[in-house]
């Protein structure tokens, strides 16, 4: 008897304080195949990177207290090697460059199709 056995695509972090944001990355990315966590501020995703292991990071760039330039910047310092993809629905190429600057592997600009983020990841 064959057993199929489904495996993640890998593991990824979503960063956002927009709680509706949050929920339409994590199923849009869960169905897509790949096992989503969410974290709502910047601080408590750094807190997960130091416990856990994820393959990427999809984090907004304008969130309450700690903003996504200050979190790649932070998980660039501690983990080089995980990418980190930045999203606003406020993008400028002054941003955009200044994420790239911080060690962003991307940048997105809301609203994005998961097709759309599935290739940036």
């Amino acid at each position: 008897m064959l057993v199929a056995v489904e495996r993640s695509r890998g593991r990824v972090l979503v960063v956002d304080d927009d709680v509706a944001m949050g929920n339409y990355l994590v199923q849009g990315l869960g169905g897509a195949g790949y096992e989503t966590i969410a974290a709502t501020s910047g601080e408590q995703a750094l807190t997960r990177v130091e416990a856990e292991s994820f393959d990427v990071i999809v984090t907004d760039l304008r969130m309450k207290g700690m903003s996504g330039i200050e979190l790649c910047r932070r998980v660039h310092q501690r983990k080089a090697e995980l990418p980190v993809i930045v999203l606003t629905a406020f993008g400028d190429y002054t941003a955009a460059v200044e994420a790239v600057r911080a060690g962003a592997y991307d940048f997105l600009a809301k609203p994005m199709k998961i097709d759309v983020m599935e290739l940036a990841i």
